[in-house]
């Protein structure tokens, strides 16, 4: 589901990152991005304004809904 999404959406109109927090890159973003749970997924919109934040685990339906909800919102 993921990779379709990116597919998608990615560079049109979000930009979609995946990270790993077992990694130092992964945990640098997870502390940066106030993720505080694992999994956990972040949405902002092009301002920085926190549009989502969601921890625990997700459907691939959720992950989906979430990701076109804010495409198609967004400018």
């Amino acid at each position: 589901m993921w990779t379709e999404l990116v597919t998608e959406y990615n560079g049109k109109r979000l930009t979609m990152l995946d990270h790993d927090r077992d990694t130092a890159a992964g945990e640098a973003f997870a502390r940066r991005h106030g993720i505080v749970g694992q999994p956990g997924m972040v949405i902002y919109d092009a301002e920085g304004k926190l549009l989502l934040q969601r921890y625990g685990p997700s459907t691939p339906k959720d992950l989906e809904t979430f990701i076109r909800k804010w495409a198609e919102d967004s400018p």
